[in-house]
């Protein structure tokens, strides 16, 4: 007797290559008519241009020097795991 795993796995299996398999049209679709020219003149509308922000906190942030020095955490010193007794 098959087991049910092995069911289950076989029914699975059914489903994914069903998902794969192509299918007749159902309905047939007529084409219809697209209108080439345009009726009424359309108009654009005008881009006004945006404030770019005068500072870039992070770079100039990122880039200062003694500011990095000033906030950086202190370097610890820890023995190292193949040192000491044991």
């Amino acid at each position: 007797m098959i087991s049910w795993k092995k069911w289950a796995g076989f029914a699975a299996l059914l489903v994914l290559l069903s998902a794969c398999s192509t299918k007749a049209p159902t309905a047939s679709v007529e084409p219809t008519e697209v209108p080439t020219a345009i009726s009424e003149p359309v108009s654009t509308p005008e881009v006004l241009p945006t404030e770019v922000a005068a500072a870039d906190y992070c770079v100039s942030c990122h880039l200062d020097k003694d500011e990095l020095v000033r906030t950086a955490a202190p370097v610890v010193e820890s023995e190292s795991e193949s040192e000491g007794t044991g």
